[in-house]
């Protein structure tokens, strides 16, 4: 390895014609004193016999080295001083830059794959966009640093000053950031997959739609923090400090918050499908909206928290401190709230079918919050044998509560390939819960239960049973498995149930994978944080939710429920019931069969509905997205039709008429019907922004017009099929036809209502 010494460097670069290119690999420059004084002092001797030189191993932007572009590939500069020196696209790949002072230099677009960089000084430096993959940073000090953009994956910055730097955008993937100080940093949209921050210090820091999946945040400190949006699937935060922090519409599906300090912290509309929560602080937190379903928040302190509108189906609250806490309207079906202690808290509106009542201090004598209320009443009306007779109640239903028992299946195979086989005898109930991993339910011509896993072992899973129910979950340990070093993701464990077509009801839930149902004839109730979820050859009655992800059923044969945060439903083939599918963003569509009703609603996304309407109430709604229905030709209907922004083309006649209220530029509202009152379909279409067509089935999409100005009934191509048809030729008219649209005309000008024109 050859040595250099400053003046031998700066003359290198005068003969090189710049530092661009210049070959320095392997270079020893240890020690090399190349600061702001040092290059000043060399300039100062320069301009000394030569006034006016302009060194080209200065640069001008901050007055330190210029070594742009420089090749300094495994070159040796521990200890340098390079204080405001240009590195800008530099190759420093390898290079041991350990303890070297790099103050405010600039090192934009530079390659230090693998290089050392462990205790040097990097304070306000530019690093943005730099290539730093398993760079060793740990104990630098980066503390103003940019690093924008700058790829650190499977870097090591343990106990690395960060405080304020700059990372947005970011690549940390798997690096390692324990004991870390990134205090008021910012890390929007970084990201963190799989990095451990362990007992890293993150107060104040803004990770806004930062990516942290599988991260290890355990002992981590998070106050005031924000976190709104950022993805935090899987990721461990036990004994972490988020108080005050933000994580509105955070994800954290399948993350570990065991005694996590959430004080005060904003998790509205959070996802927290699946998370472990016990033993987790979340008092006077707000969690309004939250999504819930199936956490684990057994222990939990939430003393005067808001989860009004919370989704907790399905969550375990037992022994919960929810004292003066906000659960109005939300929902608790199926949650077991055994021993929690709900003294003060407001359940009004709340949904606890199926739950597991409380009995602990401050808890109410059955499952429903104000049958309490009025059981109290009638014990101090009629006296002390109302009272004995309602705790009498009470304790046969906790009894009957805790009747599930654990039952041990038999067993074949091995670690990461086996298969349970659980009797079924009775059973007219199964509830599934898996963490983490993908799930399989088929109904088949069988007498008992045969669950088979990939991916983990016979012993993640406890088996229960009560008289009519059986129960399959997967374990909760105490320490999550997951990446060596980095993440804990809880243990991915795919599953295949096949089950008996006899059971009258089947649920299953996962904290992240898809759900696929096939032949399931009983009541069906699915639901992932993510996933997407597929039901094939119906059910009785089905209930799917997904916080992300797509849901696809064919051939149900009941009432439906489709809810996804954001994804695509397509529904096909259903018979009869009354289908409510809503999507935050996506496409929604319904194709083939018939609907009693229907409320569909897409925030952004184009909703299609094909089917036979029945008599009911069928509303489509979507923020901003195209609507199109098709009906029968002779379809009964009574149509309302609204556009704030589009065109509306029916093949059904329709008037144009005044909305409520201020009207929009470019808004169209019509309305109108056809067919047999009796028989007739209420449809109410409405889009914020976008076109509406309603048309025959069978026939093509009418060709978009502009929306129309003056009142106006558009024609039918067939008036046979369309039982009010619109003003026909030149010529005389029947009575009844100048009746209906003299009535029409009315409701166009505003002098009459909807309803008083139906009434005439």
């Amino acid at each position: 390895m050859s040595t250099l010494t400053l003046t031998e460097l700066l003359l290198r670069i005068e003969q090189n014609g710049g530092p661009e290119g210049l070959d320095l690999a392997r270079t020893d420059l240890s020690g090399l004193d190349a600061g702001p004084e040092a290059i000043a002092a060399e300039l100062a001797r320069l301009r000394a016999t030569s006034p006016d030189a302009r060194p080209l191993w200065l640069c001008d932007q901050t007055g330190g080295i210029n070594l742009e572009g420089a090749n300094l590939h495994r070159a040796n500069l521990s200890g340098a001083r390079l204080a405001r020196a240009n590195l800008a696209e530099a190759d420093l790949e390898r290079a041991d830059l350990s303890g070297a002072d790099l103050r405010e230099a600039l090192l934009r677009d530079a390659r230090l794959e693998r290089a050392r960089l462990a205790s040097a000084s990097l304070t306000g430096a530019n690093l943005d966009a730099a290539a730093m993959h398993r760079a060793e940073l740990s104990e630098a000090n980066l503390q103003g640093a940019s690093l924008c953009e700058a790829q650190l994956d499977g870097a090591s910055l343990r106990s690395a000053l960060l405080q304020g730097a700059r990372l947005q955008e970011a690549v940390l993937e798997g690096a390692d950031l324990r004991g870390a100080n990134l205090s008021g940093a910012s890390l929007n949209e970084a990201g963190l997959e799989g990095a451990n921050l362990c007992e890293a210090d993150l107060q104040g820091a803004v990770l806004t739609e930062a990516s942290l999946e599988g991260a290890d945040l355990s002992r981590a400190n998070l106050g005031r923090a924000v976190l709104d949006q950022a993805s935090l699937e899987g990721a461990n935060l036990s004994d972490a400090n988020a108080s005050d922090a933000n994580l509105n519409e955070a994800s954290l599906e399948g993350a570990c918050l065991v005694r996590a300090n959430l004080q005060r912290a904003n998790l509205g509309e959070a996802r927290l499908e699946g998370a472990d929560l016990r033993g987790c602080t979340v008092e006077n937190a707000h969690l309004e909206g939250a999504h819930l379903t199936g956490a684990d928040l057994r222990d939990v302190h939430a003393a005067h928290a808001n989860l009004r509108e919370a989704n907790l189906e399905g969550a375990r609250l037992q022994s919960a401190d929810l004292r003066g806490a906000c659960l109005a309207g939300a929902n608790l079906r199926h949650a077991d709230l055994r021993h929690a202690n709900t003294e003060g808290a407001d359940l009004s509106g709340a949904e606890l079918e199926e739950a597991r009542t409380p009995h602990g201090r401050g808890s109410w004598p059955g499952p429903w919050p104000w049958a309490a209320e009025a059981m109290a009443e009638v014990a101090r009306e009629v006296g002390q044998a109302t009272a004995e007779a309602a705790r009498a109640a009470t304790e046969a239903a906790r009894q009957a509560a805790e009747e599930l028992e654990l039952v041990s299946p038999d067993v074949q195979g091995g670690k990461g390939d086996f298969t349970l086989t659980i009797p079924s005898e009775g059973a007219e109930a199964v509830r599934l819960h898996v963490r983490r991993g993908n799930v399989e339910l088929v109904a088949e011509d069988r007498q008992d239960i045969q669950v088979h896993g990939k991916g983990g072992n016979a012993d993640d899973l406890e088996v229960l049973r009560s008289a009519d129910a059986v129960e399959i979950r997967q374990k909760a340990p105490e320490h999550w498995s997951g990446w060596p070093g980095f993440g804990h993701m809880p243990q991915r464990l795919d599953l295949t149930v096949r089950l008996p077509q006899t059971l009258g009801s089947v649920a299953a839930r996962t904290g992240l994978g898809n759900i696929t149902g096939r032949g399931l004839a009983s009541r069906v109730d699915l639901s992932t944080g993510k996933g997407d979820i597929t039901l094939t050859e119906g059910a009785a009655e089905s209930r799917l939710s997904t916080g992300l992800g797509s849901i696809s059923v064919s051939g149900a044969r009941g009432d439906l429920t489709a809810r996804t945060g954001s994804g695509e439903i397509v529904v096909q083939g259903i018979s009869g019931g009354y289908a409510h599918v809503t999507t935050g963003s996506g496409r929604i569509t319904l194709r083939g069969g018939r609907l009693d009703g229907l409320e569909a609603s897409s925030g952004a996304g184009d909703i299609q509905c094909s089917c036979a309407l029945g008599r009911g109430v069928f509303s489509l709604q979507s923020g901003a997205g195209v609507i199109t229905v098709e009906m029968p030709a002779d379809q009964a209907v009574q149509i309302e039709a609204t556009s704030g922004m589009g065109q509306i083309k029916s093949d059904w006649p329709l008037v144009r008429v005044g909305r409520p209220g201020p009207v929009a530029v470019g808004s169209v509202r019509m309305v109108g019907s056809a067919g047999d009152e009796a028989e007739r379909a209420r449809l109410n279409v409405r889009t914020g922004m976008g076109n509406i067509f309603l048309r025959r089935l069978g026939t093509a999409a009418p060709v978009p017009e502009a929306p129309v100005t003056e009142p106006a009934v558009e024609a039918a191509p067939e008036p046979e099929a369309a039982p009010n048809p619109p003003a026909g030729p030149v010529g005389e008219e029947p009575a009844e036809t100048r009746g209906r649209m003299a009535i029409l005309e009315s409701l166009a000008r505003g002098e009459i209502t909807v309803d008083e024109a139906e009434e005439l």
